[in-house]
């Protein structure tokens, strides 16, 4: 039973932490949907293909680097997108760029300096995030909710005596 309520706590405290962080940048992921787009050009592209996890699954693996001029400033940037890539995203867009090559650059208007390649954003983490928040604490209200009938049930066991009489 202990073993069952560490994990809900530690489940619970992880689906905070993650709904809170996700949370924080939706604002941001959300308005990168309407901006506005310019050319770039790409400086480094890197993409690996290793196994992992003792040779049973490919991990895949894309950084880069672009440049891109916004009102006659120049930028540069490495993020892709503001949503973690699957595997299937990186293997999509990994041969649709290569270094030299031009590129489609989306900005904050506001702030020319934060930029993506990849506009929009994901629900994934948020919706894992709430889903590891709320179903451990559903498991807490109802242990709380239930305490009476459990406390009853450990006192009615032959085997264990609550608290010990002699």
């Amino acid at each position: 039973m202990l073993f069952w309520l560490v994990a809900m706590v530690g489940l619970t405290v992880f689906g905070a932490i993650e709904t809170v962080h996700e949370s924080q940048g939706l604002q941001l992921r959300r308005a990168s949907r309407s901006w506005p787009k310019t050319t770039g050009t790409i400086l480094k592209w890197d993409y690996t293909e290793s196994f992992g996890g003792g040779g049973s699954r490919f991990n895949h693996n894309l950084s880069c680097l672009y440049k891109y001029t916004v009102n006659g400033t120049e930028y540069t940037s490495d993020r892709i997108t503001f949503f973690a890539l699957s595997d299937g995203n990186i293997n999509n867009i990994s041969d649709n760029y290569r270094a030299g090559s031009p590129c489609k650059v989306f900005y904050d208007p506001a702030d020319p300096k934060n930029s993506v390649l990849m506009r929009g954003w994901s629900s994934g983490m948020l919706v894992l995030g709430i889903v590891f928040f709320i179903v451990p604490l559903g498991f807490f209200v109802g242990l709380w909710m239930a305490r009476d009938t459990i406390i009853r049930q450990w006192r009615e066991w032959p085997w264990f005596r609550f608290p010990p009489s002699d």
